[in-house]
């Protein structure tokens, strides 16, 4: 129930933080599974909710085991379709609970689910793409032998930055992998590890790579920043000089709580876009509470409208 009311919240939202998302082979968007999506994961719990957000049917996302610790926090993310993958590093005595988690993705995918995996295993702010685990292809052999014709589809993210607001996203889906493309009679560890060469080799092709911002840029990945002197550009401003005044307290206190809550950078970018998704709903409405008691009707009216819309101005603007 939880997910569904978020579903169609964040897909509401989402334009508000984004400003340019392409979406390559996105016919299999609307499609049932059986679907193991297997990502790369540059940019924590917010590659989940994007790709999560753009799916017709619900998918269900493995996520690191140590965030399940708390009774409450566990229910919660169950309810958002979250499951635990635990490491090494997060205690050897918590890796029999993977069985568990695994044999509840056999059940999904069995059901015609989706199922989400992030196939290096950790997260890390860069434009590179690192070493394969197992456990993607461990999942897919788990299901094929259970007579389960899922698909592997390599999913590549790709972000204009970690840090700052209205960012650019390209999500490429690569031709699925079914157990046809892989060699038979072999070894489970040689059968592994085609699987993984083939997610290695798609993933490869579809994950921009590069050794910082500055080169990133250089290779014309994204679209560059707009010139105030183009036509568009110089009819959004106004509206952009309005998202600025409007906006300027809630993205300066997002900033400084959410750089300052989180200790590991790779998830700051992550926690800030979080804390606009929630408080961002209640800004606006403090903000037309506030135009409704002080000001007259028409100042409250055109609040409520101007306030998304010129916020998404400013990050066309500034695109």
């Amino acid at each position: 129930m939880l997910y569904r009311i978020l579903h169609p919240a964040s897909r509401a939202v989402r334009p508000l933080f984004i400003r340019d998302l392409r979406v390559h082979g996105s016919e299999l968007l609307s499609e049932r599974g059986p679907i193991i999506l297997a990502a790369n994961h540059p940019n924590s719990f917010l590659d989940a909710i994007l790709l999560c957000s753009l799916f017709d049917h619900p998918v269900t996302s493995l996520t690191r085991g140590d965030v399940f610790r708390s009774g409450w926090a566990k229910r919660i993310l169950h309810l958002l379709h979250m499951r635990p993958v635990y490491r090494v590093r997060e205690g050897a005595e918590n890796l029999g609970e993977n069985y568990a988690t695994f044999q509840q993705c056999e059940t999904i995918l069995g059901n015609k689910g989706i199922v989400l995996i992030f196939s290096e295993g950790s997260c890390f702010n860069e434009w590179k793409l690192r070493p394969l685990r197992k456990g993607t292809a461990r999942l897919a052999f788990q299901c094929w032998h259970a007579g389960i014709p899922v698909r592997v589809v390599p999913t590549a993210i790709n972000y204009s930055s970690f840090r700052s607001w209205g960012k650019q996203v390209h999500i490429h889906f690569s031709k699925p992998i079914t157990l046809a493309d892989l060699p038979t009679n072999v070894s489970e560890g040689t059968a592994y590890q085609a699987l993984n060469q083939q997610l290695l080799q798609a993933l490869a092709e579809t994950v921009y790579q590069a050794p910082d911002k500055t080169a990133l840029d250089s290779a014309g990945y994204f679209s560059p920043k707009r010139n105030w002197k183009e036509p568009m550009t110089f009819l959004l401003l106004p509206l952009s000089c309005i998202a600025v005044v409007l906006h300027a307290p809630l993205y300066a206190l997002i900033h400084y709580f959410g750089l300052r809550w989180v200790k590991d950078n790779d998830h700051a970018d992550s926690i800030m876009v979080a804390l606009g998704y929630i408080l961002y709903p209640i800004y606006w409405c403090l903000l037309i509470g506030l135009a409704y008691i002080f000001l007259p009707a028409y100042t409250w009216i055109g609040m409520s409208i101007l306030s998304p819309l010129s916020i998404r101005a400013w990050l066309l603007a500034h695109r």
